[in-house]
């Protein structure tokens, strides 16, 4: 390209989403969820949750959201942007549960 910017761009492995290259870019992720990832995520969380030390409300948010996921992935075309919203809402509850050595294992099942 004349008077412009020379990228190289190597991907190596499967790769899905969107890329941008160049200045003045903007990227809205619309990529997908891995359903069943989220959904053994959100099963390990709900068997998990009586151990855990989270109070009475925080316990609530998990099992709404637990349950608003199961919903939301059951829909015959998923939200994608809404799991995502909801997986990672989850993982804030877990977040802020104090010293619990079972959050970073359960973590672990969704990035």
């Amino acid at each position: 390209m004349a008077g412009g910017d020379d990228y190289d761009v190597h991907i190596g492995g499967p790769v899905s989403g969107q890329l941008a290259i160049g200045p003045n870019n903007t990227i809205t992720s619309s990529g997908t969820v891995d359903v069943s990832a989220l959904g053994r995520f959100t099963e390990a969380v709900a068997q998990a949750l009586p151990t855990l030390e989270l109070d009475d409300e925080q316990k609530q948010q998990a099992l709404d959201l637990i349950e608003e996921i199961a919903r939301t992935a059951q829909a015959p075309q998923p939200d994608h942007a809404r799991l995502r919203t909801l997986g990672h809402s989850l993982r804030t509850v877990l977040e802020n549960a104090a010293g619990s050595a079972l959050i970073p294992a359960l973590q672990a099942l969704w990035p």
